[in-house]
């Protein structure tokens, strides 16, 4: 860099531009004034040359303190920029201001309070914050130590990660036709086209559009937000999409999720929940691979000691049409909730299943999803909705269609329904922590959480044990060793064992995992979900069955061939419902023979049997019965 020369003065102030001080004007050394005119330079101001044979220039704006580096395009912003690194390539035209005060936060370590909205469960924003880590520091303050030691790695990662004089807009940004842009730090290239105002946030390959409005924000890769939207102390995470006007305030927002219309109040928001309507409302919730029906809503505050209460739905669960939940409350995985629901049931050791309101009641249904097609289908489509950028080092998501954490619950309801039946063999209604089985259902609840374990423990084993040398010497030790390993837990995306969680729990305590890089990998060794397969299914085999090793194999291989092929008949029965006389209501309006309806209606949506998901899950099933026998044989 050097000083500007005198004919270059010269030739700037021809072209309209003027300076405080022309001494504090540093140019590279390439420097050519052709590429400035009708700019205000104010303080330390360095330059670098535009090729005007390509469109590049800076006209029509003000620039206090500012770097800009080469071949950019800015024009026509209206109050100026102050404390801006403008890196190569960007395009700024039509703004109305830009401005950055290095006293002033840029998202990044701002306090929000996600669930509680009173604040006893607080975190800082930053960018090394992954669903992982925030469920976590969010759920770990049983524990002073590790909440504590948590909190100073989150202040460690904003320290290190501090502007200094100058917020950098990174190589090829483009902001357009936008209003204020104030402590607004873009490290990733992104792109802001007709943003109203975005106020101390940190931006990273993010792509926000028209009259969206930010205050303490922090996007992450990939993420879209634009048609009106409205976010206050937020976090975004990767493949994110935001539009429809949807409004949220101390939410954290991980990957995949599609959020449009509603509303977002202090709620902890895991991978791949979906909320498309209007008049919902996500409250003090913590949901992942969610999907929210029109018109959900929840409920925080019992109006005594504030805002406290939250619930936590744990994954894949759905509510219909107009559902509301009474905080607090946990729902068990994979659970759909109709009807208003005030009871603030604990169903978490029952996942699978029917949370259905009755009048001031709840009755619980457990177990009955697992014979849904809806299920299976869920549990296809999240993989091909994936979005993220970093898929080793941001969100970490295990789309197994049962991931350990709920294997691991539903043997926690298995044995928690036939102790209720054992305890009162003689009742029609059993009533567990708010909610109401009834007797039927429990029965058919035990018999299908029995044949989903058991096939969970078939199919793994079958696989591992197949192509093995002394496949079940190797078992028998492995089942020895392991009989401990049936408790699991769901982190927004990822199943942690137990012993791992408490092993974190001691390297936290003694400052041993010091930052966010080696939690974020004490992460990633979990994800390696092929090592808690086998552990778990040994263990459940010693626990569901009697005998030996090989005799314990050979009746669950047994008893899971059975299981596999009812299940199928009635996943598949399940299916054709979508084309029974009821479904066919309102197909052949245009004809007056009997048959039209059933004719439409083939011709449009094909025979169920013939749809590619349904012949997928077929010949899935057959191939896991083949492996089945082979091993029993």
């Amino acid at each position: 860099m050097r000083a500007l020369r005198e004919d270059e003065k010269e030739r700037l102030v021809n072209a309209g531009c003027r300076a405080q001080s022309w001494d504090t004007i540093q140019v590279t050394d390439d420097f050519y004034p052709d590429g400035y005119e009708n700019v205000t330079f104010a303080g330390d101001v360095f330059l670098a040359r535009q090729d005007v044979r390509i469109g590049s220039k800076v006209k029509n704006v003000r620039l206090e303190n500012c770097e800009i580096g080469q071949n950019v395009k800015i024009e026509d912003v209206a109050e100026g920029i102050k404390g801006y690194h403008i890196e190569r390539g960007c395009t700024l035209r039509h703004i109305g201001r830009m401005v950055y005060d290095e006293k002033e936060l840029c998202g990044e370590g701002t306090e929000i309070a996600p669930l509680d909205e009173t604040g006893s469960r607080s975190l800082l924003l930053h960018r090394g914050l992954t669903a992982q880590i925030a469920y976590l520091t969010v759920f770990a303050r049983h524990n002073p130590s590790v909440s504590t030691q948590l909190s100073s790695i989150a202040e460690q990662y904003v320290a290190e990660h501090k502007l200094g004089k100058q917020a950098r807009i990174a190589s090829g940004t483009v902001i357009e036709f936008a209003g204020t842009l104030a402590n607004v730090h873009i490290p990733e290239a992104s792109t802001l086209s007709g943003v109203k105002r975005i106020e101390r946030a940190t931006l990273c390959h993010t792509s926000i559009g028209d009259n969206v409005i930010m205050e303490d924000v922090v996007t992450m890769p990939g993420s879209v937000i634009t048609e009106s939207c409205m976010l206050h102390r937020c976090f975004v995470g990767e493949g994110v999409r935001m539009d429809g006007g949807f409004s949220a305030h101390d939410t954290l927002i991980f990957a995949n999720s599609h959020l449009s219309n509603g509303e977002a109040s202090a709620a902890l928001l895991g991978p791949h929940t979906v909320s498309m309507h209007r008049s919902t409302l996500l409250i003090g919730s913590s949901v992942s691979f969610f999907n929210a029906g029109s018109g959900t809503n929840q409920s925080n505050h019992h109006y005594r000691l504030g805002p406290m209460h939250y619930g936590v739905m744990g994954r894949g669960c759905k509510t219909a049409s107009n559902a509301y939940l009474l905080w607090p409350a946990v729902i068990g995985s994979f659970t759909k909730v109709v009807g208003r629901v005030m009871t603030q049931p604990d169903t978490r050791h029952f996942p699978f299943s029917e949370l259905i309101a009755e009048g001031n009641n709840t009755k619980l249904r457990p177990a009955t999803l697992l014979a849904s097609i809806g299920t299976l289908r869920d549990q296809d489509k999240w993989y091909w909705r994936d979005k993220r950028v970093h898929k080793e080092s941001g969100d970490l998501i295990d789309y197994s269609a049962v991931p350990p954490s709920v294997v691991s619950e539903m043997y926690a309801g298995y044995n928690e329904l036939r102790l209720l039946l054992e305890q009162r063999p003689e009742i029609e209604r059993y009533n567990v922590r708010g909610a109401a089985i009834e007797r039927a259902d429990l029965l058919s609840g035990i018999d299908r959480y029995r044949g989903a374990l058991v096939l969970f423990v078939a199919n793994t084993l079958a696989q591992w044990c197949l192509g093995r040398t002394a496949a079940l010497k190797a078992l028998h030790a492995n089942a020895r060793q392991k009989q401990d390993a049936l408790v699991y837990y769901d982190l927004f995306g990822i199943s942690v064992s137990e012993a791992d969680l408490t092993r974190l729990y001691k390297q936290l305590e003694r400052k041993k995992v010091r930052n966010v890089d080696q939690l974020a990998e004490f992460f990633r060794q979990c994800d390696n979900q092929n090592r808690f397969l086998i552990p778990l299914a040994t263990a459940l085999l010693a626990q569901l069955f009697d005998g030996t090793t090989e005799q314990r194999l050979t009746a669950c291989l047994t008893e899971a061939l059975k299981v596999s092929e009812r299940t199928e008949k009635e996943v598949l029965r399940d299916a054709a419902k979508e084309q029974s006389s009821r479904v066919q209501v309102a197909y052949g309006l245009l004809a007056s023979d009997s048959g039209a309806a059933a004719r439409e209606l083939s011709l449009l949506k094909g025979n169920t049997d013939e749809l590619p998901f349904i012949k997928q899950m077929r010949a899935q099933r057959e191939e896991e019965r083949c492996a089945m026998e082979r091993l029993l044989s």
